[in-house]
């Protein structure tokens, strides 16, 4: 399966990691063991959020299904199951009983949004236009799938680790400052 996210979100999440990272090695050298819960939690709170909300959101494609990662649900859907698909704010693909599932991965840029309210074709200022491109694949897949069966289109599920890592990263930060 191909993982598509944006270039920024690996860099944002990457600078959020190292972050608190630092803070936690920061505050372990300067007060030592004794007020360590502080930096532990604020750098756990940190790398977490950083992990969960940039790192983890993407859009997985495979010859068979596209999946939404996003920060606490994962959807998937066959790729003979997508009716269309929009370029709005962000990604969508709608299922073929209306059923739609949308990506935080893969926001439409504003450049974009622009020129195709303007009917020009793509991006003019070269922004990165990541659900473009994701929603050409993701059309060509469904265009030569056979149509599909029984059930729902879009199966939506909790995505455990990222529910994991936002609550933890919340009780880490608590504990910082309560604690």
């Amino acid at each position: 399966m191909d993982m598509h996210r944006l270039r920024s979100s690996t860099i944002w999440g990457w600078i959020a990691v190292g972050l608190g990272v630092v803070v936690a090695i920061a505050q372990l050298a300067t007060s030592g063991l004794a007020d360590a819960h502080v930096g532990l939690g604020l750098g756990l709170a940190s790398a977490g959020l950083g992990w969960a909300v940039f790192l983890r959101p993407a859009v997985g494609i495979s010859p068979d299904e596209v999946v939404f990662r996003n920060v606490i649900q994962r959807a998937t859907i066959a790729v003979s199951r997508i009716a269309s698909v929009e370029l709005k704010w962000s990604l969508e693909v709608v299922g073929d009983d209306g059923r739609r599932m949308g990506s935080f991965a893969a926001p439409v840029s504003s450049a974009a949004r622009r020129a195709r309210t303007r009917g020009a074709p793509g991006d003019e200022t070269g922004t990165e236009d990541l659900a473009g491109e994701i929603a050409a694949l993701v059309d060509q897949r469904a265009a030569a799938a056979a149509a599909a069966g029984a059930g729902p289109s879009v199966i939506k599920q909790p995505e455990w680790a990222g529910i994991g890592i936002v609550v933890a990263s919340a009780v880490a930060a608590l504990v910082a400052l309560l604690g």
